[in-house]
């Protein structure tokens, strides 16, 4: 399985892209224009793949509509509603139904969510943002 971070500092990322860079192409004949040139990819690459705020990372599961769950998404399961976060103290994707109930583990998210169904984004949906700004 793989994990992923829940959030990454761009800025600090970068920084040590470009450490890596330098060591790499320390010995290198044109260096600056390399470290550069790989710089400017990285950056792309960050850019393109909105790793400046995860939020919207794919958790591995998809909904009974086929619809890929992503982290920030609220899904319903037995008239339950779960806010799908990535846990840094499990290091692993987690549902969260309200404060009276525990957090659902990754292996129960990926027995039940072809039963599940998307219903709201904590990202654009304001009503899931009051309801679970808490647990953010």
């Amino acid at each position: 399985m793989v994990y992923l971070k829940d959030r990454i500092d761009k800025n600090s990322t970068m920084q040590e892209l470009r450490k890596e860079a330098e060591k790499k192409y320390e010995h290198s004949w044109q260096s600056e224009l390399q470290i550069e040139t790989f710089m400017k990819g990285a950056e792309a690459l960050l850019n393109l793949l909105h790793l400046s705020r995860i939020g919207c990372a794919f958790i591995g599961v998809s909904d009974k509509n086929n619809t890929e769950i992503k982290e920030g998404n609220i899904i319903r399961h037995n008239n339950n509603l779960f806010l799908i976060r990535f846990s840094k103290s499990q290091k692993q994707w987690v549902g969260r139904a309200s404060e009276d109930m525990n957090w659902r583990e990754y292996d129960w998210l990926k027995k039940v969510g072809k039963y599940c169904e998307i219903v709201a984004d904590i990202h654009s949906d304001v009503w899931a943002q009051e309801r679970w700004q808490r647990f953010l």
